[in-house]
């Protein structure tokens, strides 16, 4: 759950990076063991005090295609974040946590070759996000004081972390399947979930979910652009996360997004097209999300038993 809006989040503050629609999703997964004849009730639980520590990498790769000519820019950029996430409280009411989020390392590399990010993001990037969730994962509120303001016209980046999916209301079986929908302020995403599988070895019911997401873009950007930009496009997408029952806490998801989508570049009237801007550019992306839970205690890379 959390990968979904935290993506949203670094799309938010990196526009230009996006996803391509012709690439091969990733098969779902299939898992044999069975949950309990009535159904599973999927549920986070939430303990005040309690940190749980995920490390994620986000891997985009590209073409940005201008011209008749059909040449085309390689774009291959790697994201790689270790980040923490505390109960403050949980209110009574409904069960909601106040949690806050925080990155503890970040590291960006392009082409192979580590960035540098400015210290003064990097800054940014680490100081904590309060956010308001339900048991069911539905993210009711964020505190937008820490986000990185978005550079496209239109895309609040708090509304962005809100875009979670979220488990259904009601207990699932194998097999079954629940639907919704996302707007990321101009992109508006269908999505669709089932329960591949319920694994009870060791004590823990551990479910398997399988999902899928689709969607239209049509944005159109005009901050700190000489000029206003169309985007117009696709977005597909599939993966799988896997989610410990009994714990109440995400294991592990992997999530591959595809975009294709056109940029139309409009001057303002009586103004004259920056020099080397062409009228359009086509680019075609894939963006691939893995997320593990981390010993929650010892900072490092270690997964948790």
């Amino acid at each position: 759950m959390k990968t979904i809006f935290l993506a949203a989040l670094l799309a938010a503050a990196f526009p230009t990076t996006v996803l391509a629609e012709d690439a091969v999703l990733p098969p779902p997964v299939v898992v044999t063991a069975a949950p309990a004849a009535s159904g599973a009730t999927l549920r986070f639980k939430f303990v005040p005090g309690e940190t749980r520590r995920y490390k994620m990498n986000m891997t985009m790769t590209g073409t940005i295609l201008t011209g008749q000519s059909g040449a085309g820019i390689p774009m291959n950029t790697i994201m790689e974040m270790v980040m923490r996430q505390t109960v403050k409280s949980v209110r009574p009411s409904d069960g909601a946590a106040t949690m806050s989020t925080q990155i503890e390392t970040v590291e960006m590399s392009m082409s192979g070759k580590a960035i540098a990010m400015p210290e003064a993001q990097i800054a940014k990037m680490k100081q904590p996000t309060t956010t308001l969730m339900l048991p069911t994962g539905k993210i009711l509120s964020v505190d937008a004081a820490a986000l990185p303001a978005s550079a496209i016209s239109g895309i609040d980046p708090s509304s962005a972390m809100k875009a979670s999916l979220a488990f259904p209301d009601l207990p699932v079986k194998v097999g079954d399947h629940w639907n919704g929908s996302l707007n990321l302020g101009g992109v508006n995403v269908l999505y669709a979930s089932s329960l591949a599988g319920i694994n009870t070895e060791g004590g823990a019911d551990q479910a398997t979910i399988n999902q899928t997401l689709s969607g239209d873009i049509n944005m159109t950007v005009t901050k700190n652009m000489p000029v206003t930009m169309k985007m117009t496009g696709k977005l597909t997408g599939g993966g799988s996360q896997v989610f410990d029952n009994t714990a109440g806490a995400l294991v592990s998801q992997n999530m591959e997004m595809n975009m294709n989508f056109l940029m139309k570049f409009t001057p303002p009237a009586g103004a004259a097209r920056p020099a080397g801007m062409p009228p359009s550019m086509k680019m075609a992306m894939k963006q691939i999300v893995t997320m593990e839970r981390l010993d929650d205690a010892v900072p490092g890379t270690t997964p948790a038993k």
